[in-house]
C-alpha cells in the first residue's frame, strides 16, 4: 500500500526524485511533518546523515537520494515469491544468451555450452524429477556418459552434519530420496531446480559416498570441474543463520527482520526541475537518460518506487563476504569457481555472474555492479620491468590464498583438500603442479615465481603453527603450516627481481612431508627486539607499516639493517638466512637494493630420518641496508627444508 504524503511531498514527481530538486519545506518544517509523512521522515534521516542535504542553507536538497541507493523500483519480497522466481529466470536467460564472459571458466579458461546443455554431468547427481514434483528425487550415477545442465548447492555443514550418502544407502537412494529425511536447504534447492526448469542438482554430501575413501578422494579432486561446469550455484547463505551458529537448517528462503524504514510512493512522471550540472554523479546522469527512454510509457500514468532510509550502502559482494557461510574453507573455492551464483540472504535475493552483481532491489534505472574477473593474459609494467603471465598467476594465487587463509574449517585435515579444485583447474590451464599450496611450472624455468611464493609471512602475532599436528602433516616451507591468516609483502615499490637461489621439490617422505631443495647462498643472522619497542626511526621502510609482529635484523655491530617475521614466537639460538631474491627499490635512492630471504633453523639430530642435514623454515625477512655488502658475506651452500 502506498505511503500517505503531506501536501508538500505530494508535488514530487518521479523525474524530480531521480534528478534532484529543492524540497518545498525547509528542515524545520520537514522535522515537524515527519511523524505524519514518511517521506519527510526519510528526508530528515538523509539530512542528518549529510547525504542529501546542503547544510549551508536552510532547505533540503535531495539530489543525492538516487546516488546513494535509497531510491529503488522494487520492494523486498519473500525469496521464493513469484516475482523473484521470474527475476531468477530472467537473470539466467539473459546470462546464458548474452554473456560471453559467463560461458568461460575464469580459472580453467574452458568454454561451456550452457545453451544446448552438451556438458558431461558429474559422476553422480540428483535427478530432481519433473517440475510438477510428481516423482521423488533420486540419485543418478552417470559414469560421465550423460550430458546436460545441472545446478550445484553450496552450503555449510554446520555443527550437525547434513544427511550423507554412505555405502549402505547409496543403492537405496538410486530408487528415491525420502523427502522427509532431507534437510530444509536440500528440499528448497530441489524445489528451486524444478522451478527453474532444470532436471539435475549436485549436493556434496549426497553425491559423494562419504564413507568410501576412493569415491571421496576422486570427487574432491574433481570439485573444480564440478563447480566451474555447473550452470549455476545456489548459495544457502543464511540457512544456518547469518553468523552460522544455528543448529537448525532453516532452508534457503529465510527473511530476517528489517530495521530499515521504507516508503512506498506512487509518483507521476513529471519533468526534471533542474538542469544537468558539470559534477553530476554517474547515477543521476543515467537517471536522466532512462527518464527520456521511458517517457512514452510513464508520462500518462504513475510509477511505483520505494525509498529507504539512509544506511551505509556497501557493494553487494561485501554483503556476501561478511556472512559466516562465506568464511567457510570449502565454500571459498565453490564461490571462486562458480560462473553464476544465486545468494539467498536474510536481507535480499542476490545474483552474481562473471559479468555483474545485482539484487532484487537494483534501483531505477540500471544499477548493476560490474564483476571483473582476474585477467591472466594482460601484461603489466612496473619500474620499466614487464611482468608476464607467470607473474599474473603468482599475483592471483597469492591474493586468493591470503583470503583463503582467513577462512575456517571444521577439520584441519581438510586445509589442502578444500583447495584441490582450484589447483586442478589452474594446473591444467597453466601446466603447473601444486604442492601444499605452492605451484611450480612443469615445462619452464620460472625460479622467481617459485621463490616469491616461499616468502609468505603470518598476518598477525596471534597465529599458531600446525607443525606436529597429527591431523595435518605439512612441511614448514608451506604457508599452510600457519594456523591463521598469511600475507605476502606488498612489492609495489620494488622491481626487477633477480634470483639468488635455485629451488626444486625433492622426494616425498614416508610421513607425508615434502622436501624442498635450495641451492644458493646463506649466512647466520641476528634478530633484535620487535620493531615498535624501541624509540628508533626506520624511515623509508614502507613494509613496516603492516602489523606483522616484525623484529629487527641486526648486523654484528647491532645496527638495524632489515627486518624478520618469525613463524612462531619460539626463541632460536642460531638462525640461518637463505637469500631468495634481490630487487631494485623505487622508494629509496640511498639504498637502491633490497634482498628477501628465508630464515631457517637446523633440524635437531634426534628428529632426522638419516645422516643428511635438514632444516625447518621459521620465518622470512628483508635486508634493506647495505644489501650488496650483506650478500657478499654469504657463503654458498645447499639446503633441504622439510
Amino acid at each position: 500500500m502506498a505511503t500517505e504524503l503531506c501536501t508538500a511531498c505530494s508535488t514530487i514527481t518521479l523525474s524530480m526524485l531521480a534528478t534532484g530538486f529543492k524540497h518545498p519545506l525547509d528542515y524545520h518544517q520537514a522535522l515537524e511533518s515527519k511523524d505524519d509523512c514518511q517521506l519527510c521522515a526519510l528526508l530528515i534521516n538523509a539530512y542528518d546523515n549529510q547525504i542529501c542535504a546542503n547544510h549551508s542553507r536552510d532547505y533540503i536538497l535531495d539530489s543525492k537520494l538516487f546516488q546513494n541507493g535509497v531510491f529503488t523500483q522494487t520492494d523486498v519480497q519473500a525469496a521464493n515469491s513469484p516475482r523473484n522466481l521470474c527475476l531468477l529466470r530472467d537473470w539466467l536467460r539473459e546470462c546464458r544468451l548474452n554473456h560471453e564472459a559467463c560461458r568461460r571458466g575464469s580459472h580453467s579458461g574452458e568454454t561451456f555450452d550452457d545453451y544446448h546443455g552438451t556438458t558431461a554431468l558429474p559422476f553422480r547427481v540428483i535427478d530432481v524429477g519433473p517440475s510438477d514434483g510428481s516423482e521423488q528425487p533420486r540419485l543418478l550415477t552417470t559414469h560421465y556418459r550423460a550430458v546436460g545442465r545441472y545446478l550445484t548447492l553450496s552450503h555449510c555443514w554446520g555443527r550437525i552434519p547434513p544427511l550423507k550418502t554412505t555405502k549402505k544407502t547409496v543403492e537405496e537412494w538410486h530408487e528415491a530420496l525420502l523427502w522427509d529425511q532431507l534437510p530444509k536447504s536440500f528440499q528448497d534447492a530441489i524445489w528451486l531446480t524444478r522451478e527453474l526448469g532444470e532436471r539435475f542438482l549436485w549436493i556434496d554430501s549426497l553425491c559423494i559416498v562419504q564413507d568410501d575413501p576412493d569415491d571421496l578422494g576422486s570427487q574432491i579432486q574433481r570439485m573444480g570441474a564440478i563447480f566451474e561446469t555447473s550452470y549455476c550455484t545456489i548459495a544457502a547463505t543464511d540457512a544456518k543463520g547469518s553468523d552460522g551458529s544455528s543448529m537448525i537448517d532453516q532452508g534457503l528462503f529465510v527473511r530476517g527482520p528489517s530495521n530499515i524504514k521504507e516508503a512506498h510512493l506512487r509518483l507521476r512522471y513529471g519533468l526534471p526541475t533542474n538542469d544537468p550540472s558539470p559534477n553530476e554523479s554517474e547515477n543521476v546522469q543515467k537517471a536522466r537518460s532512462w527518464l527520456i527512454e521511458e517517457k512514452a510509457t510513464l508520462s500518462d500514468g504513475v510509477y511505483d518506487v520505494f525509498i529507504q532510509e539512509y544506511h551505509h550502502r556497501v557493494p553487494l559482494n561485501r554483503d556476501v563476504m561478511k556472512k559466516a557461510w562465506s568464511m567457510r574453507g570449502w565454500v571459498f573455492q565453490e564461490q571462486e569457481l562458480s560462473r553464476r551464483c544465486i545468494y539467498f540472504t536474510q536481507e535480499s535475493l542476490l545474483w552474481r555472474c562473471n559479468q555483474y552483481w545485482e539484487s532484487e532491489q537494483t534501483g531505477t534505472p540500471e544499477r548493476r555492479e560490474s564483476n571483473t574477473n582476474f585477467d591472466f593474459d594482460t601484461l603489466g609494467t612496473t619500474g620499466g620491468y614487464t611482468y608476464d603471465v607467470n607473474f599474473n598467476l603468482l599475483r592471483f594465487w597469492q591474493s586468493s590464498m591470503e583470503r583463503y587463509s582467513k577462512t575456517k574449517l571444521t577439520y584441519v585435515s581438510d586445509k589442502h583438500n578444500a583447495l584441490k579444485g582450484m589447483e586442478e583447474r589452474l594446473g591444467t590451464r597453466f601446466n603447473t603442479t601444486f604442492r601444499f599450496g605452492i605451484f611450480n611450472f612443469k615445462a619452464k624455468d620460472a625460479q622467481d615465481v617459485l621463490l616469491q611464493q616461499l616468502l609468505w609471512a603470518r598476518a598477525a602475532s596471534y597465529c599458531g603453527s600446525l607443525r606436529g599436528d597429527p591431523n595435518f602433516c605439512c612441511p614448514s616451507w608451506s604457508w599452510m603450516i600457519i594456523d591463521g591468516p598469511v600475507v605476502w609483502t606488498d612489492n609495489a615499490l620494488v622491481t626487477q627481481p633477480e634470483v639468488c637461489s635455485k629451488a626444486h621439490f625433492g622426494k616425498q617422505l614416508a610421513d607425508g612431508l615434502q622436501e624442498l631443495h635450495i641451492s644458493g647462498l646463506g649466512k647466520n643472522i641476528r634478530i633484535g627486539t620487535p620493531i615498535g619497542k624501541e624509540p628508533q626511526s626506520y624511515s623509508g621502510w614502507y613494509e613496516l607499516a603492516s602489523d606483522l609482529g616484525i623484529s629487527v635484523l641486526s648486523d654484528i655491530s647491532d645496527e638495524a639493517i632489515g627486518w624478520v617475521v618469525l613463524d612462531t614466537p619460539d626463541a632460536f639460538s642460531e638462525l640461518m638466512a637463505i637469500p631468495q631474491l634481490q630487487y631494485f627499490r623505487m622508494d629509496d635512492e640511498e639504498e637502491p637494493v633490497c634482498v628477501d630471504f628465508l630464515a631457517v633453523v637446523e633440524m635437531l639430530e634426534q628428529h632426522r630420518r638419516d645422516e643428511q642435514e635438514r632444516y625447518y623454515r621459521i620465518g622470512r625477512g628483508r635486508v634493506n641496508k647495505d644489501a650488496f655488502t650483506w650478500l657478499e658475506k654469504c657463503e654458498r651452500r645447499n639446503y633441504i627444508i622439510v
